[in-house]
């Protein structure tokens, strides 16, 4: 299908009469240029804001036949029959244009011609007048592929969206390789009781009783399946799963149920008029329309002196609250990035697989070295590092899961583990002491979801983006724990050095800067001294 999508100035505007013709005259031109270089104008579609009114008038020949004209004439006569109803019964002179150029072309207008719009509602409703200005046509051999056509309600706009559905034969396109399926669930605190409660139930107990013995059969991956599928049924029974589904867009914070009310009582009024067609409900449904407007303005300047004065009030350690605060000034910025899908994962294939790096032989050496000697002098397990992870090690790890943080592709949460981690503590515990001793690590938890994270530069190079790993939740309070024992070893065994704050606890920029600081005037307070310095700004370090 050739899809034109276009917008004509109104008659007698400025723009009007910067050709001598009018602008459907000119977009009759332009067709015929296609139908002249391609030979034909089928399966076309044309929609848009086309400052056209039709009235009632039909977009098709009436009782259109050859019957009277000689035989040596090849008339090919017109069979469309379809009438189509219009509000609007205004005639302008691109209505009387358009309406020539639908029947020189065969083409028709959805407008007024389903059940969902009989009447032929307004498009257009505002300071000027109401009026049907916007339409859909299409090629009279696709008219009947087209269905549903309908006005929607949404007056954010004075021009209504309009809306139709395609019927199609056609099948989704097989994908090549493997297609994962992200779950995404929306966790709030009030579910948080119940869904701790499902998994005390027998039909929990037994499901995991059996994820236990695919763990002690060392069937790891199954195992964590079956663990994965628990969660999410629990999760279905108290939550709206979000899924690839449209989720209704989540209201600004001024938002309250007298808004709701009003919004759905000015619809109201607008259906009514849809029905009746009378000027007082017209203008009911426009005072309602005003007294929402206003309302919602003014509900939106008291908010944002409000939240300007509870930020100033936030504590600078309140991270969360102080970003969720900041996006509201955000609101303008672009949301989209303007890179293809192709070029996302072009870039980060090769940025992840890139073999093209000198390795270390001598270092590689050295350590199959090590290990040889290790195990030969009866080393080759530590009582720390090796040993059995304890149902005391895993709630430390659960307490120190923040809050709020983005999900893998399971869709668990850090919140949904803490509230079941009492009764799943004991298949964590034989999960991770398996995963420890045979070291097969499960698939799932090597998935994960890549969100590009702009750092700086032009929005339309890929390389300016640093890729965050969205990574499964169970799967890293298994890493989280063996990070805190490979910590503590290396205080133990004196593995840090004291300059080191990278990567250490308790450690941050700010002591870097105040030991940078503490050289600076030390060797500056002299005289003749000097002191070099050089910044190193490693590319990709991160990605």
């Amino acid at each position: 299908m050739l899809f034109c999508f276009l917008y004509l100035s109104p008659e007698r505007s400025v723009y009007s009469y910067i050709s001598d013709i009018n602008a459907i005259t000119s977009l009759e031109l332009v067709l015929m240029e296609f139908i002249h270089r391609y030979g034909f104008l089928t399966n076309f579609v044309l929609l848009g804001d086309l400052n056209a009114r039709v009235g009632c008038e039909q977009d098709y020949i009436l009782n259109d036949s050859p019957k009277y004209l000689p035989c040596e004439y090849n008339y090919i006569e017109d069979n469309f029959n379809s009438q189509r109803l219009s509000r609007d019964h205004t005639i302008n002179t691109y209505g009387r244009s358009l309406l020539n150029m639908c029947k020189e072309f065969e083409i028709q207008m959805l407008n007024g011609r389903s059940n969902l719009d009989k009447p032929g509602n307004f498009t257009y409703m505002g300071p000027s007048g109401n009026s049907v200005v916007d339409y859909i046509i299409v090629s009279t051999n696709t008219f009947d592929a087209f269905c549903d056509f309908q006005v929607l309600n949404n007056d954010e706009s004075d021009h209504f969206p309009i809306t139709c559905n395609i019927k199609t034969n056609t099948k989704p396109a097989a994908r090549d390789g493997d297609v994962f399926t992200r779950h995404r669930f929306k966790w709030n605190d009030k579910i948080s009781s119940n869904f701790g409660s499902l998994f005390y139930t027998d039909d929990t107990h037994r499901e995991l009783e059996i994820v236990v013995e695919q763990i002690q059969g060392y069937k790891i991956d199954e195992a964590v399946n079956g663990l994965e599928r628990i969660f999410h049924k629990n999760l279905k029974c108290v939550i709206k799963r979000r899924g690839n589904a449209m989720v209704r867009q989540e209201q600004p914070g001024w938002w309250d149920d007298t808004c709701e009310n009003m919004k759905a009582a000015k619809y109201k009024y607008l259906d009514v008029f849809r029905v009746t067609n009378r000027k007082e409900n017209l203008e009911e449904y426009k005072s309602a329309k005003r007294i929402f407007k206003n309302m919602c303005n003014k509900k939106r300047e008291i908010y944002k002196e409000e939240d300007d004065v509870n930020l100033n009030k936030l504590e600078i350690m309140d991270s969360p609250q102080i970003w969720k605060k900041l996006k509201h000034f955000k609101k303008g910025e672009e949301k989209s990035t303007p890179v293809a899908l192709f070029e996302w994962y072009s870039h980060f294939n090769n940025l992840l697989n890139n073999c093209n790096y000198d390795r270390d032989e001598q270092f590689d050496q050295e350590i199959d070295t090590h290990i040889t000697e290790a195990e030969a002098r009866g080393e080759s397990s530590d009582d720390l590092l090796d040993a059995e992870i304890t149902t005391y090690e895993i709630p430390a790890a659960v307490n120190k899961l923040p809050n709020k943080k983005a999900p893998g592709i399971s869709g668990i949460t850090n919140e949904m583990i803490r509230r079941s981690i009492n009764v799943i503590i004991p298949v964590l515990v034989t999960l991770f002491n398996n995963i420890l001793v045979t070291g097969i690590f499960p698939l799932k938890w090597c998935q994960g979801i890549i969100y590009p994270l702009s750092k700086n530069g032009t929005r339309s190079d890929p390389k300016n983006y640093r890729g965050i790993s969205l990574l499964d939740t169970i799967g890293k309070l298994s890493t989280s724990i063996l990070n805190e024992r490979l910590a503590k070893w290396c205080t133990i065994n004196e593995k840090f050095v004291e300059n080191q704050a990278g990567y250490r606890r308790g450690y941050r920029t700010i002591d870097q800067i105040f030991n940078l600081q503490a050289l600076i005037q030390k060797y500056l307070s002299k005289s003749d001294e000097r002191l070099y310095c050089i910044f190193v700004d490693f590319s990709t370090a991160f990605d």
